[in-house]
Parts: structure tokens; sequence; C-alpha cells
């Protein structure tokens, strides 16, 4: 059956739907044209509506029906469904933005409202547009146990988390036990939300689902956002001893780390998880965690190297060879999965802490030194380029290569304290000697050299 087919009244959209899963939409392009023509503003078309929106993603076919059926059906109580479904879709929402205004002024307050909520927050990441309709019903749904959906996208959304605070204060005191509440209560730390007003609910939920396998990403923003390690250390450790070895574990063993806890009491359990998942890409964050709390090199030195086969050139691997070179580990292991990562990344802006780490750790200088220079075309005023120039004139690179981005830096940034020493460590680079050495100085531009004398600390 295809929609030309089906009665004038009682058309099923999962017929619809099936069709299009079993057949694509190509075949029921035409027929679905010609139904909409003769259709396309009865109330139940927008189950069709959905149904290809949901399959296709395909707005502008639709477009101009949806707009038709929106300005007849667009305060009925079924059109939160079509709503949904186009932004979904990726659809404009200025299609849909006033008639959605509209039909919340009508249902904003009903529980099924939220659907439209989250379907604007999860496509749009516009919380300001619908804060006002959101808070309302936030405030007349604090014991619905689905509000979550709406903490959850209002805050990934970017929305202020004072604006939800009140409602979800008094949700959490009836909801905090219940596996979802965990997920808002991430969410609320991650989006720097206070502290003190999920300190019990966490509290709660960790005696109920501290053995949830997602437990971790709660464990992780909790002491991202300052919280105590003491409070959750042992939900952590039992936490480890059930789901130690899972990929989602990295989040767990970062977290501990970066917080300060003690190393010894998850070594044996980071060196099993390494040995199994060493080189997958999540290992990342357990290896840039382990070197900068401990310095141990040797614990991660072996699965690294498969690790560095597999995942060389991905971005956030930088981290990774920053904190091995800063943990005093071989420049010879990365030197391959530097040069490949340089070539691939070697101009986006954070390059900076990985040239300054490779020569800072006697890394060769001819491995990156034509990277370093084109990097510094780029980004020669740029704050990070001090920490290059500075690695690049101690790690005795030639000073007529960076004279210019030099003289640009210092133009901007001159009066600054890293200014200041980067200027003596210029002179010094000229003369052998630790001293502000004005002679050395004298091939900068007039320009140049004034401010200097004027910036002197």
């Amino acid at each position: 059956m295809v929609p030309g087919d089906v009665p004038e009244r009682g058309f099923v959209a999962s017929e619809f739907a099936e069709r299009l899963a079993m057949e694509g939409p190509e075949r029921l392009r035409g027929p679905l044209r010609e139904w909409l023509r003769a259709n396309g503003a009865r109330r139940d078309a927008n189950f069709v509506y959905c149904a290809w929106l949901s399959a296709t993603h395909e707005t502008e076919f639709v477009r101009r029906e949806i707009g038709v059926w929106i300005e007849r059906n667009g305060q009925d109580d079924v059109a939160r469904f079509l709503y949904a479904a186009w932004l979904a879709a990726g659809g404009d929402r200025a299609v849909v933005k006033d008639a959605l205004e509209g039909w919340l002024l009508v249902h904003g307050l009903e529980p099924a409202a939220r659907f439209v909520f989250v379907a604007w927050l999860l496509n749009t990441k516009d919380p300001r547009a619908i804060a006002r309709q959101v808070g309302e019903w936030l405030a007349a749904h604090t014991d619905d146990p689905h509000a979550h959906q709406v903490y959850v996208e209002w805050l990934r959304a970017g929305g202020e988390p004072c604006h939800v605070a009140e409602p979800l204060e008094r949700w959490l005191d009836g909801h905090a036990r219940v596996e979802r509440a965990g997920w808002v209560c991430t969410e609320w730390l991650a989006g720097d939300g206070e502290l003190a007003l999920v300190e019990q609910p966490v509290a709660r939920w960790l005696a109920v689902h501290g053995q949830c396998p997602w437990a971790s990403f709660l464990f992780e923003a909790w002491l991202e956002a300052g919280g105590e390690l003491s409070s959750i250390a042992a939900a952590i450790e039992r936490w480890l001893g059930a789901h130690g070895n899972s990929v989602a574990a990295s989040f767990a063993y970062r977290a501990w780390l970066k917080a300060c806890g003690d190393p010894q009491r998850v070594c044996e359990r980071v060196e099993r998880w390494l040995a199994h998942h060493g080189a997958h890409p999540e290992a990342r964050y357990v290896y840039h965690a382990w070197l900068l709390a401990t310095d141990d090199v040797e614990l991660v030195r072996e699965p690294l190297r498969a690790w560095l086969g597999a995942n060389s050139t991905t971005e956030d691997a930088q981290y990774v060879y920053v904190s091995w070179l800063r943990a005093r580990g071989e420049c010879y292991l990365i030197r391959q999965a530097v040069r490949e990562w340089v070539a691939v990344h070697g101009r986006l802006e954070q390059a900076s802490f990985l040239y300054a780490a490779w020569l800072g750790a006697g890394g060769e200088r001819e491995l990156v030194a034509q990277a370093i220079l084109s990097w510094l075309d780029l980004h020669d005023t740029s704050a990070q380029a001090s920490y290059v120039l500075r690695a690049w004139l101690q790690g005795g690179g030639e000073r007529a290569a960076v004279k210019d981005a030099f003289t640009k830096w210092m133009l901007r940034h001159a009066a600054t304290p890293s200014g200041w020493y980067l200027r003596r460590l210029w002179a010094k680079a000229c003369t052998g000697r630790d001293e502000d050495a004005r002679t050395a100085l004298a091939d900068l531009d007039p320009r140049t050299t004034r401010i200097l004398a004027r910036s002197e600390l």
C-alpha cells in the first residue's frame, strides 16, 4: 500500500514507514508526492511527514507541503511529532519556529511538551530561544520522572545551570535514586553547575547505582568540578573491582589520577587495563593521566608502542606525546609518530605544546624545524608563540630563521613577563651570555627596538 491507496481516514503511518524501510525512498517518492498533493494538509498527514523525515532526513522534499500543513494544523496537539521530526532531520528551524512558539503557548505545560523541548535543544543548541517555556515546564513537572530528558538536553545545549537550578533541586529530592538521575548530575557538573546542589543526590545515587557501567562518567564529572576525591574514592574502587577492565574504565582511571589519587592504589589495575586495551583510542586518557601523575614511563612503554601504531595521527595524540616527553620518556620511541602527527596537524595553534616539549626534551630540531617555521608564519603574534620561540632558542635554533616572528611577537607582547624573558634569551643566543645585551638587539627594526627600550623591567 502506498500513500495514494489509503482511505480518506485511518492512514496508518507505520505502513508507510515499513514501505520506506523495505523499498527505499526513491521508489515511493513519486507516489508520495501525488498523495501529498491531494492530502498534504490533512491532520493525519503529520504521520506521513514524520515517517519520511525520520527515514530520509530529506527536509526540502516536503518543505512546502509541511509549511501548508503547519498553517492549518500547527496548533494541534499532534503537531509536536512533526516539530520534533523536522528538527531531528536537520530542517531549517525558521520553518517551524513561529508555529512552535504558538504551540507552546497552548500546550507548553503539558507533559508531552518535553518531546518538543528535547528536540529543539538537541538539534538547535539554542536554549535561550525557549528558556522561559522550559523554566515554566520544569517548575510544573518536578514530580515527572521523565523530566530528566529536558534537564540533560538543556545542560548539553549550553543552557545556564542557574535557570533550572530551583526545579532541579526539587526534582532530585524525589528522584535522586533513579538511574537516569545519574546523567542529570553528570551533565549538571559538566555544565559548571554548583557542586553543592548535587552533593547529596550524588551520594544517594552512588549508594544505589555505584556499580552502573557508566558511573565512571559521573566520577569524572564530580572530580573535574572540584568535588573531593575522598567522598567518592570508595565508590570508585568498588566500581573498578567490577569494571576495571572495561573500556569505560579509562575515564575512572583518568579521574582518579587527575584528582591526585594515590597511583599505587590503581597501578596493577592500570597495568592490566593497558594489557587489554593499550591500543584502543580511549587509552590516550590513561597514558596522559598516568604520565602526568607519576613520570613512570616503564609501565606504559610497551602498550604505548601498540597505541602509536594505530593512533599516531589522531589530533589528541599530541597530548600523549607531550606527557611522554615531560616524563622524560625517550624521544626515539615517538619520533616517527611525531613526524606523522606534525605532517597532518602541525599548523594547528595547539601544536605549540608539542613543538616546545619536543625541543625541550632534546628531540632533534631538524625533525620539526620546517613545521615550526610554517607554524610561526601563521601564529607569530599568538601568546603560545613565546613557548615555541623560547624552545627554539634554547635548543640552539638559528635566530635569523625566526627573526621576523620574534619581531612581530615583541610588537604585541614586549611589556609582558614572557616578553622580558624571551628578550633575554634572544640576547643570550647572540652573545652567549645571560645578560640584556642591547647590541644583540640592534639588528631588529627601529620600532621594535624602541618598544623594547620602553618595556625595560
